[in-house]
């Protein structure tokens, strides 16, 4: 009995290590294509490296539910610096995202929710080719996409439009572009 449990552990070790080697490879291919963007590095389900002087992190995490998993992308820069979190996202605007469905920013600073708007950054996402949620907390911009499946990274063009986008965010949310937030 106790032959029968060590092999059935045994085979569960293997079966990790040669799944887990399998990820790895197919992570690696899946990255490479966007490593020159960021002068990256990838190790598993995650790239690492710098954009315009940021740093940035990608990966792809899998959510476990009831009987299935799905899988979200995310593009973290780390812009360091401070302010109000806000939220840029597509769906109803009522409780529990209810209501006629569009992109609109979500903040509880009035003026800061008038400033991202008046930036172009709703209009911008009308034609974006999905939807992602775009946040700002603590010094760092997250992009948020749910994806297919667990190798389901971006082509070079969609990252580098990803990166440009928080780039761009990077600039509206330093405290020199907001004199009139910066006090409140």
């Amino acid at each position: 009995m106790l032959a029968v449990f060590v092999v059935a552990v045994a085979a569960s070790v293997w079966f990790v290590v040669w799944f887990t080697k399998r990820a790895y490879a197919a992570y690696a291919q899946a990255w490479a294509p966007l490593l020159a963007q960021v002068n990256g590095t990838a190790k598993g389900a995650t790239l690492s490296g710098t954009y315009q002087g940021h740093p940035v992190r990608a990966a792809i995490k899998t959510i476990s539910g009831e009987g299935s998993s799905s899988y979200e992308y995310y593009l973290h820069m780390t812009v360091g610096s401070s302010g109000k979190g806000w939220t840029v996202c597509y769906g109803g605007e009522k409780l529990l995202g209810t209501g006629p469905k569009s992109w609109h920013v979500q903040t509880k600073d009035e003026a800061l929710k008038q400033h991202l708007l008046s930036s172009g950054i709703v209009e911008r996402l009308q034609n974006w080719g999905g939807y992602p949620d775009i946040s700002y907390k603590n010094g760092v911009l997250a992009y948020h996409l749910t994806v297919g499946d667990m190798f389901d990274v971006p082509t070079p063009e969609q990252f580098a439009a990803q990166l440009e986008l928080l780039a761009h965010l990077a600039q509206l949310t330093q405290p020199a572009r907001l004199p009139e937030l910066s006090a409140s």
